[in-house]
């Protein structure tokens, strides 16, 4: 089975996981999910700038990412004024 490596980036880099799985598809599921458990803990983390989850080969070469970011509309700006 592939080894694929999962990395949470916010400004800052940290490597999550590196998983075997039967294939890219599975690994996408698995990222969705690895998001959610962040998101589930810390929130806020989705707030102002985008939460990703990038999944790469064992070697490095990025597949895809998952990207999660919270922005407030114009009408949201507004209230604050």
């Amino acid at each position: 089975m592939p080894v694929f490596r999962l990395t949470l980036r916010h400004g800052v880099v940290e490597p999550l996981d590196d998983i075997e799985l039967p294939d890219v598809g599975q690994a996408r599921l698995h990222a969705i999910r690895r998001a959610g458990e962040v998101l589930q803990a810390q929130p806020e983390r989705a707030i102002g700038q985008d939460l990703r989850v990038e999944v790469s080969t064992s070697e490095g070469l990025l597949l895809f990412s998952v990207i999660v970011i919270g922005v407030e509309s114009a009408a949201a700006q507004l209230d604050r004024s």
